[in-house]
């Protein structure tokens, strides 16, 4: 859920600071900023890939990434504690040209993890501080300290709210022994129909995000709209071809209908000569998603 966490936090700051009047500029540079923040939480991720090590065939892969995942996912890079600390450290070093600030950052962060999840945790917020450092490096360039700190917050704390629906809800206050939320949000009773809808909202608000974006760029994007997405009806089939997802195996589902739908612009893309084909792929195969899900959702609810 990369850049479902990305652009809820862009849509939540370009949209207040475009309501609060700041220029169309300004808002996207606050928006993709808030928005790269957002994602930090998920660089533990990376501990997954110690999963791979002696894995060849492409099932046995995602199973042995996805159980890796478990192991550090949604702990101390998810804790809004965590969270808060890591946006004041990046505003505290706000200085221009001077890396003294962030390399401070990585190694309180480091020291902060390693007390209270041992190596594994300072690693993860190690490369966490790192990449904040890096990108607050660069909002320097476009942003002041007050602002800076705004959208660091915004995009860390908006983070382990995003994961309520999927899997087990991060430890919102650790190292804080307060429990605020023990099970996830379901929004249907039915896991498949709650699991296909999720990745419709997902879907939907990536598209709401770029159209904000194209907005504020004052760029037409429909024009790159048209029917190919249409063939993600035949996606339905696929109901009688792979398991029914479930919360635990999601994945399998979720790869399948990104594989499929990421052929179709590229047909697309081999056969017409359009404008801007890379942003033509990018709509294409998310309207393919779409279509596919709900094809999905239509033969499941049907049968």
């Amino acid at each position: 859920m990369f850049a479902g966490h990305f652009f809820i936090a862009f849509l939540i700051v370009s949209l207040f600071a475009y309501w609060k009047g700041i220029d169309k500029e300004q808002c996207l540079v606050l928006g993709v900023f808030a928005g790269g923040f957002a994602v930090l939480p998920d660089l533990d991720i990376v501990y997954a890939l110690k999963g791979l090590s002696s894995i060849f065939l492409p099932v046995s892969v995602l199973d042995s990434f996805w159980s890796a995942s478990k192991v550090i996912h949604r702990g101390i890079s998810h804790s809004l504690v965590t969270g808060f600390i890591a946006a004041s450290l990046f505003a505290l070093g706000y200085e221009k040209n001077s890396y003294i600030g962030n390399i401070f950052s990585i190694i309180f962060l480091g020291v902060f993890a390693f007390f209270l999840d041992g190596w594994i945790g300072a690693g993860v917020l190690v490369l966490y501080g790192a990449v904040g450092g890096v990108l607050s490096t660069y909002a320097e360039n476009y942003l002041s300290r007050k602002r800076l700190f705004a959208v660091a917050l915004t995009g860390l704390m908006s983070h382990p709210f995003g994961d309520l629906f999927t899997g087990t809800p991060p430890d919102f206050l650790y190292p804080l022994n307060i429990e605020i939320i023990s099970s996830r949000l379901v929004l249907f009773s039915d896991p498949v129909i709650n699991i296909v809808s999720l990745l419709i909202f997902e879907v939907a608000l990536i598209l709401s995000g770029i159209t904000f974006i194209a907005y504020l760029k004052d760029f037409d994007v429909t024009k790159f709209f048209n029917l190919a997405p249409l063939v993600g009806v035949l996606y339905g089939s696929v109901f009688w071809l792979i398991p029914l997802p479930s919360l635990s195996e999601a994945y399998k589902f979720v790869f399948s209908i990104l594989l499929y739908s990421l052929t179709v612009p590229i047909i697309d893309y081999i056969i017409f000569e359009r404008e801007n084909r890379y942003l033509q792929i990018v709509l294409t195969g998310l309207l393919t998603v779409l279509v596919s899900a709900f094809a999905y959702l239509i033969v499941y609810l049907t049968v």
